[in-house]
């Protein structure tokens, strides 16, 4: 992309309205992903449930905003379209910022409604549970990232002519399964927004690399 290109591009109306909505979507996944795990009132939330919540919140927000800005809402999925050029780099720089800010906003949002911390908890935090070594937590993200973003590939692969039913359901389905395999061993994060957001609201940074 030529310099030129791209300042017609950071010029534009539909450029911003991209980023921007990739802030929006991006809080909301956050808001959602972590109401869905919180212990009050009731019973503590089940696997099921917070998989269940995580997915169809990534599946609603892909619905409603991948027309706009093609509905990431994860760094890690922006840095893979950059690496198999799919969007370019200004696209990467500027979603990357919108998705961290918004899962920042969305989890102050929830600490700010639940100010007990018996109903906040952890807000959400993932980290490493007791007796999982590092490389073990590891190896668990990187699969369970993996799986997600060959679900996205393999959705929006425009080669394809035998897909049926939504891409975004696909998605949100990958996010359930990666929730439910993993959530026992480092919390399922397959986001780094979806980590850092309440990190930053709760100052925890155990296990955040």
């Amino acid at each position: 992309m030529t310099g030129q290109t791209k300042a017609k591009q950071i010029r534009s109306v539909g450029f911003w309205r991209a980023v921007l909505a990739e802030y929006v979507a991006t809080l909301i996944f956050v808001f959602l992903a972590i109401a869905s795990g919180l212990n009050s009132p009731g019973p503590d939330a089940t696997i099921v449930q917070i998989a269940i919540g995580s997915g169809l919140a990534i599946a609603t927000m892909i619905q409603c905003f991948a027309h706009v800005s093609g509905a990431h809402m994860n760094p890690a999925l922006t840095i893979a379209l950059f690496c198999t050029r799919k969007v370019n780099i200004l696209v990467t720089v500027f979603y990357i910022p919108a998705q961290c800010i918004g899962a920042v906003t969305g989890a102050a949002l929830i600490y700010a409604f639940l100010p007990s911390t018996d109903s906040r908890g952890t807000l959400g935090v993932t980290s490493l549970s007791t007796g999982i070594h590092i490389w073990q937590g590891l190896f668990m993200e990187i699969i369970i990232t993996f799986q997600m973003l060959l679900t996205f590939f393999a959705t929006v692969d425009p080669r394809r002519s035998d897909l049926l039913g939504s891409a975004s359901l696909a998605v949100g389905l990958a996010v359930i399964v990666g929730v439910m395999a993993g959530i026992r061993t480092t919390g399922a994060s397959m986001n780094p927004s979806r980590s850092f957001g309440p990190a930053v609201v709760m100052n925890d940074w155990s296990d955040h690399w």
